[in-house]
């Protein structure tokens, strides 16, 4: 068959210092969850339960995909399952982070307003069952599931020890960090401890709890006394 017949049911994976990675889209349609709603319950006891907008988790992209060496014009699909592979483990230089992906497709349905723009990183590889590894033939069917990448929001909570930043994004973490040195110290942020309040946390920074609604604000937070643990809330300039 020709390249342009299959051109339009393949999917190319690209990252810096990588080979590009094409495959065929599987016959199952891609998977797409996370990034709507938000919303969470709050159990309370005797009472109904709080809603509260808790803010959305990031998308998450599962793309069925084929290695298949009938398509001529696909290369060495084994150097390509290895490059995949590659794609979603740290450098074995300098230990970094993996690298973050772009993905292009037209069968996929990309889930954010980015499009073909969407930066990824790689969640997991599901490797499959449909394997024929012949002289003549070779067929690999895998899962790449994929997780929505934000740059901004890691360079804004780069001083609340989360891993490093990649390389690719080194210089731009670096004016932030330089800029960081010359500010007030303000907005703060405070990982919620069980037995935390607004109050108590307000009292903290503010010397004051009665200034718990603007930590509140900041935070989408309704309810002072039920507050999520184990999470970075923000501390405002007083």
């Amino acid at each position: 068959m020709s390249t342009h017949h299959y051109e339009r049911y393949t999917v190319r994976f690209s990252c810096d210092g990588l080979p590009d990675v094409v495959a065929l889209l599987d016959e199952t349609p891609s998977q797409i969850t996370g990034g709507d709603g938000g919303w969470q319950v709050t159990s309370r006891e005797h009472r109904i339960g709080l809603t509260q907008w808790r803010g959305n988790d990031p998308v998450r992209l599962s793309i069925p995909i084929l290695f298949d060496s009938s398509i001529g014009w696909i290369t060495d699909q084994a150097d390509a399952m290895r490059n995949l592979q590659l794609m979603s483990r740290p450098p074995t230089i300098n230990h970094g982070e993996p690298p973050i992906l772009n993905v292009v497709g037209d069968g996929i349905r990309y889930p954010t307003s980015k499009g073909e723009d969407q930066d990824w990183v790689v969640e997991n590889l599901q490797w499959g069952t449909n394997v024929m590894k012949r002289i003549e033939h070779f067929r690999q069917d895998v899962v790449v599931n994929l997780i929505e990448y934000i740059d901004e929001d890691r360079v804004a909570f780069a001083n609340i020890d989360l891993p490093s930043i990649s390389p690719k994004r080194k210089k731009h973490h670096h004016h932030h960090h330089h800029h960081k040195k010359h500010q007030t110290g303000w907005p703060k942020w405070y990982l919620v401890k069980p037995g935390d309040t607004l109050p108590k946390i307000a009292a903290h920074f503010y010397h004051d709890s009665s200034m718990w609604p603007r930590i509140a604000r900041a935070n989408g937070i309704r309810d002072p006394r039920n507050i999520q643990f184990e999470v970075y809330i923000k501390i405002p300039a007083p």
